[in-house]
């Protein structure tokens, strides 16, 4: 079966069940199509963001290593140690205000690229955006961005942070990483992630005693011994608690799209795994095909080695092109347009 055979496949079914429950998670391969498709000849992604950042400071690319976390832990020494008095703390968050920059004058820039509005004319009720840039709301007419919480730490704030869009479905977007909006959200290096998966394993603990609740409820009523994702997915996404992506990413059927989802990603890969176990349940059952799926879309010469042999119940779908993936995946969307 081709990679277009097997993406339509799972289309067909999320259309079955109503597309807008499924949440697409977007990195910087969106923003570069976004460009593309406008035929903008420079495009912003992680590699090119450091490069801007290193020129500056006379850093040589070859001085760094291959991992995106380390390159950034490693301009951060690099600046800390050539500038006399300069605490490593107070690089980052200078290095943190040049990323803000950068992005500021992309939003600018992409706000009304078209792709940005294909995707938000589906409807879907969640959007999570790897990105710190919010090109995506902006070219929804939202500014603004809400953290609906009375958490107080900067480090958790990025848990409940999101847009919300004034369209049929009231679709939100979640800013996992932090955002443009304010500076102190935005998660970059190792010494952020470790912190904050720690916050992550808070919500993650609050989610699965309500899960386990319903499900003695359901059990209780219908006499079932399990809930089908339908069931808990509806529950999870509607109970009158604050609304934080965990829970979403948790409960819904996933689509990575421009994302290559790499080891260095460790709170995604520490929810997936989370969420692995907690799907395992209905293979107990002999329901595996009720479980959520995880699809990740990629493309080029090699198929992805870290996804090989479907890790946490992921379904990788590895296109020959980059060219052949977005004709699919757009031609999904302009299909489910509301």
């Amino acid at each position: 079966m081709t990679a277009e055979d097997t993406f339509k496949k799972y289309a067909e079914n999320w259309i079955e069940n109503n597309i807008t429950n499924v949440v697409p998670i977007i990195g910087s391969g969106v923003n570069m199509q976004a460009a593309t498709l406008e035929g903008k000849k420079q495009l912003l992604n992680w590699d090119t963001l450091i490069k801007e950042i290193i020129s500056e400071f006379g850093i040589s690319a070859s001085e760094l290593p291959t991992s995106f976390l380390r390159k950034w832990e490693t301009v951060l020494r690099i600046v800390a140690v050539n500038t006399r008095g300069y605490q490593p703390y107070a690089t980052e968050k200078d290095l943190q205000k040049k990323v803000q920059g950068i992005l500021n004058s992309f939003e600018e820039d992409s706000k009304n690229y078209s792709l940005y509005k294909t995707i938000l004319d589906v409807g879907f009720k969640d959007i999570i955006s790897l990105n710190f840039d919010r090109s995506l709301s902006l070219a929804g007419n939202t500014k603004s961005v809400k953290s609906l919480s009375d958490q107080k730490s900067k480090d958790a704030v990025t848990l409940y942070r999101h847009s919300q869009l004034n369209n049929p479905n009231s679709t939100r977007i979640w800013y996992p990483h932090g955002d443009t909006k304010r500076l102190d959200t935005i998660k970059l290096g190792i010494r952020k992630y470790g912190i904050y998966i720690n916050w992550i394993e808070s919500l993650r603990g609050s989610y699965m005693n309500r899960w386990y609740e319903e499900d003695q409820k359901y059990c209780n009523y219908n006499r079932r011994d399990w809930i089908p994702p339908t069931e808990w997915d509806h529950i999870i996404r509607t109970q009158s608690i604050t609304p934080n992506w965990v829970d979403i990413f948790k409960s819904a059927p996933l689509l990575f799209i421009g994302c290559s989802l790499l080891p260095d990603e460790w709170p995604l890969w520490y929810l997936l795994n989370q969420r692995a176990r907690q799907t395992a349940f209905l293979d107990q059952k002999g329901s595996p095909d009720n479980r959520p799926e995880t699809v990740v879309l990629s493309a080029g010469s090699q198929k992805p080695q870290h996804l090989l042999n479907s890790p946490e119940y992921i379904v990788n779908i590895h296109f020959e092109t980059y060219d052949k993936m977005w004709e699919t995946v757009l031609d999904f969307f302009e299909k489910n347009r509301l």
